[in-house]
């Protein structure tokens, strides 16, 4: 994977290691099911590359299919996606909205590092079992419009429109910041409405570090 010294598998013990967790031997001896989705070539690419694309391929239509099956039998699933760093995977997200997976979730990340999802995605779980329905939902809903709606389509497309060949601006927006969320709230309202599971999510967007690599996403 990329930005990591250690294959996917090894991160996983890591990262399972590291929240205080430990692997069931029997899936109804686990508290939740951790699926890792994984890139298709065998290694990860940034969340720009040409083959982020929406359409599935046979590879993500089998693990939505799996995660499918997982979520009508009640199972406790906790998504690492981790095909793309600095983002989702586009496809899959795309699938699993269509199937009506989304919304069960227990926890998602697709953000960063291999590492940080899939150390995140472990912590947001854990913390999960104890939250009320609306506190999961809320988490879930932020990292999918961080994670997929953002960081993997409005961050670049936003680039490619309005930053031009000043690539670096993108990094140090200082005094425009304020024009760039109004351009990145209204296309990520459009990205909104593409989607089944968060059309109906009220939400702002800012940049507080003046730069268009980290953005906060508030649900109200």
């Amino acid at each position: 994977s990329l930005y990591s010294d250690q294959p996917i598998y090894s991160s996983v013990l890591a990262q399972t290691e590291a929240v205080g967790a430990e692997l069931a031997i029997n899936r109804k001896d686990a508290d939740f099911t951790l699926a890792v989705y994984t890139p298709e070539k065998g290694f990860s690419r940034e969340s720009i590359d040409k083959y982020n694309s929406t359409f599935p391929s046979l590879h993500i239509q089998k693990f939505a299919e799996h995660l499918r099956k997982l979520t009508i039998e009640k199972h406790k699933i906790a998504l690492a996606d981790v095909a793309f760093v600095n983002g989702a995977t586009n496809g899959l997200m795309k699938t699993l909205d269509t199937y009506n997976v989304l919304d069960k979730l227990l926890a998602y990340s697709g953000w960063n590092t291999v590492d940080n999802a899939i150390g995140y995605t472990l912590a947001q779980a854990i913390m999960s079992l104890k939250m009320t329905n609306a506190q999961r939902e809320f988490l879930l809903k932020t990292r999918l419009l961080d994670d997929w709606l953002y960081q993997s389509n409005v961050r670049f497309d936003t680039i490619d429109s309005y930053v031009g060949q000043n690539r670096n601006k993108q990094y140090h927006l200082g005094s425009d910041t304020p024009k760039y969320e109004k351009i990145i709230t209204r296309a990520m309202n459009d990205e909104v409405l593409k989607t089944y599971y968060l059309s109906t999510t009220n939400f702002s967007i800012k940049l507080p570090w003046k730069r268009m690599f980290d953005a906060e996403i508030i649900i109200h």
